[in-house]
């Protein structure tokens, strides 16, 4: 009805969730990882014994050309392991009746 005039909540959303991350995958929110433990040296150790073929990974599970998690690391310090801003969805609503995306 407005074609655009009013500000879409949705779209300012979007552009605040993308500021969350920088492009290595950081998650940028303040302090978010004050409290986050450095990974022990036998964890390291057990990390890089693991049969892990990243190229393998990311081509038959993850099917993508690329990863967007930190790869500072190897595969980011072990899946599950420290914290992580994972987005799953996002959704507009519509107050108005007809179609609603």
């Amino acid at each position: 009805m407005y074609g655009g005039a009013a500000p879409n909540p949705l779209v300012a959303l979007a552009q605040i969730i993308a500021q969350l991350k920088d492009a290595a995958g950081h998650i940028l929110i303040p302090h978010f990882y004050d409290r986050v433990a450095a990974p022990s040296d036998a964890e390291l150790k057990a990390w890089k014994a693991l049969p892990f073929d990243e190229e393998h990974y990311r081509e038959t599970e993850v099917g993508s050309t690329v990863l967007t998690a930190r790869l500072d690391s190897r595969f980011w310090n072990a899946p599950g392991r420290g914290p992580r801003w994972t987005y799953t969805g996002l959704r507009e609503g519509s107050r108005a009746r007809g179609r609603r995306l």
